[in-house]
C-alpha cells in the first residue's frame, strides 16, 4: 500500500494550470538517476512554497492495486521511504501521436527507446 507514512505521492491540486519555469540543462543520461534524485528541471524551494500556499498539498494514498491518473504537469513528488513498510509504483506516460517526440529540449542525447518510443509501429493512431 502507498501511505503518507511510507512516501505516497504528493500533489499540488490544480497546479497543472500554472507554468513553473525550471531552468537548468540536464546532464547526459539523466534518466539513469532522475527517478532516485531529481535535481535538474525541478522547481526551487521558493516556487514550491508558493505553489503549496496557492494549491495546498495532498497525499495520494492508496491500497495495493489502486490506480492514480493525473496530468504530468501537475506538480508532484514523494519523499524517501524510511519505514519498514514497502511500496511499489509503476509510472506510465501517454503522449498524443500529434505530440511526437522530437529533438531534446535541454539534453545532449535522446532517451533510449525503452523509455521514450519514437517508432511509428509503437502507436495505434486512428485517422
Amino acid at each position: 500500500d502507498n501511505l503518507p507514512e511510507n512516501g505516497a505521492l504528493m500533489v499540488f491540486p490544480g497546479s497543472h494550470n500554472v507554468f513553473v519555469a525550471c531552468p537548468g540543462k540536464q546532464p547526459d543520461r539523466n534518466w539513469e538517476k532522475s527517478l532516485a534524485v531529481q535535481v535538474h528541471g525541478s522547481p526551487s524551494q521558493a516556487q514550491l512554497t508558493e505553489l503549496a500556499k496557492q494549491f495546498g498539498i495532498r497525499h495520494c494514498a492508496g491500497r495495493r492495486g489502486s490506480v492514480l491518473v493525473f496530468d504530468s504537469n501537475l506538480m508532484h513528488g514523494s519523499h524517501s521511504n524510511i519505514t519498514p513498510l514497502s511500496r511499489c509504483n509503476l509510472f506510465q506516460v501517454f503522449n498524443a501521436v500529434s505530440n511526437r517526440l522530437g529533438q531534446p529540449f535541454e539534453a545532449e542525447c535522446f532517451r533510449p527507446e525503452h523509455i521514450a518510443h519514437r517508432k511509428p509501429e509503437h502507436t495505434n493512431a486512428v485517422g
